[in-house]
């Protein structure tokens, strides 16, 4: 009885950890339910002034993207086109492509319908972007 109760123990204590390390990585700063639907770009940040892609004249920059609930994201546009997955980090979105790391967004400001987001690359460029819920 006392190796069962031990094994036991042993099993609920190593459980806990383990759980406790997977919720670690995928911990968002805000309300994930935010962060699913798709999101379509409204600004971006470029020599000092911010270009707000509703003009016709900046057609060729319009990009989204859509966040789904079991992990998995769709980006269009200016920045690709494809399929992926996605995790969170405190305030980073980290997006995959053929389980290669694509894009890492580093939220600044989120609501329900509104985001203001700074992109990087996997070589360390960045962009300043502003995006809208549309779904």
């Amino acid at each position: 009885m006392k190796k069962l109760f031990g094994f036991m123990l042993v099993a609920t204590i190593a459980l806990s950890f383990y759980s406790c390390s997977n919720s670690d990585k995928e911990v968002f700063d805000y309300p994930m339910k935010t962060l699913y639907g798709k999101w379509e770009g409204t600004g971006i940040y470029y020599n000092d002034e911010w270009i707000d892609l509703s003009n016709w004249m900046y057609k060729n920059l319009c990009f989204s993207i859509s966040f789904n609930e079991d992990g998995t994201y769709y980006g269009e546009g200016f920045f690709g086109t494809g399929y992926g997955t996605y995790k969170t980090e405190g305030k980073n979105i980290i997006t995959y492509v053929d389980g290669e790391k694509y894009l890492t967004y580093y939220v600044k400001s989120l609501s329900n319908d509104k985001a203001e987001i700074t992109m990087y690359d996997n070589s360390g460029d960045s962009m300043n972007l502003r995006v809208k819920k549309v779904k």
